[in-house]
């Protein structure tokens, strides 16, 4: 999921705001550019006023909404730029995903969550956009393939602005400490995502008791255990989905799913098809050299 809208503020401020007594928790992360006037945003419980070329930074999970300034002269416009982490790293994030996302990661609140005044960055962002917009739906290998170093090249920009602000070289240096800590878990998942693996063994691997690997373990991942690794094996599923001819029953052994019963439950969860049918879509995706945005 990859959206970038333009969008006047007091078109959705009051909709956002009636039809949710709290504040939004979604999945995806967001990038909001205040093009003119000025809008309220809370994150939290923290609330700040964005005008033009401040740009916030909002991570998933994270509560927020969007408020109405009556105080603003001109009309308020924003450009928002909404996305799943997968975009960035297909579900499984190693190595340098963790870099791309790590802004999202450092900051809670509206106040440390807004880069003010920064045309420049502005700008940059701004046009990248529009360039993501071109590319969309993304029903290309070429377009999805765009789409993604597009979307790269913002959150660049943004990990250089964020290392270089007074608290960042800190932030970041504790989160790959945090990536490297956790680099035998994830080796280990990479080499044996076929068998059955406890948090407890992870835990262990790591030097570290199973409750501060699964707090650490979210806290650099953003999400459970668990949770990452049933991605990482519906991923590696999707591939012999699509590149073999091994049934559904062999792949769900392949990829350490007890039986088949429950790989098909997980792997509807996460990709919203069952096996057989993304077998089926990437065949005919396959025949007619394409590739549909998911």
């Amino acid at each position: 999921m990859l959206s970038p809208n333009w969008e006047h503020v007091d078109s959705i401020v009051e909709p956002r705001i009636d039809a949710l007594q709290n504040l939004q928790r979604p999945d995806h992360l967001e990038v909001v550019l205040c093009e003119a006037g000025e809008v309220g945003y809370e994150v939290e419980n923290c609330t700040s006023k964005l005008a033009r070329n401040d740009v916030i930074i909002v991570g998933n999970h994270i509560r927020h909404r969007c408020l109405p300034t009556p105080s603003s002269r001109q009309r308020p416009r924003t450009i928002v730029l909404s996305f799943l982490p997968e975009t960035v790293h297909s579900g499984i994030p190693l190595n340098d995903d963790f870099e791309y996302l790590m802004p999202f990661k450092l900051q809670v609140t509206s106040t440390s969550n807004v880069i003010r005044a920064n045309p420049g960055l502005s700008r940059d962002i701004r046009e990248l956009i529009e360039k993501i917009q071109q590319q969309l739906p993304g029903a290309t290998e070429f377009s999805r393939l765009a789409i993604r170093t597009y979307l790269k090249m913002i959150l660049l920009s943004l990990v250089n602005h964020c290392a270089g602000s007074k608290e960042g070289p800190k932030a970041f240096d504790r989160q790959r400490e945090a990536a490297a800590r956790l680099a035998p878990a994830f080796r280990h998942i990479q080499e044996h995502h076929d068998e059955p693996i406890r948090v407890c063994d992870v835990a262990r691997m790591c030097a570290t008791s199973s409750c501060c690997f699964t707090v650490l373990f979210k806290q650099v991942t953003g999400r459970s255990f668990l949770a990452y690794l049933n991605r990482f094996r519906v991923a590696r599923a999707k591939e012999l989905l699509a590149n073999t001819n091994k049934t559904v029953a062999e792949i769900s052994q392949e990829t350490g799913f007890c039986n088949q019963s429950h790989f098909g439950v997980i792997f509807r969860r996460i990709t919203e098809s069952t096996p057989l049918s993304y077998r089926l879509q990437s065949h005919a995706v396959t025949s007619t050299g394409s590739l549909r945005s998911q």
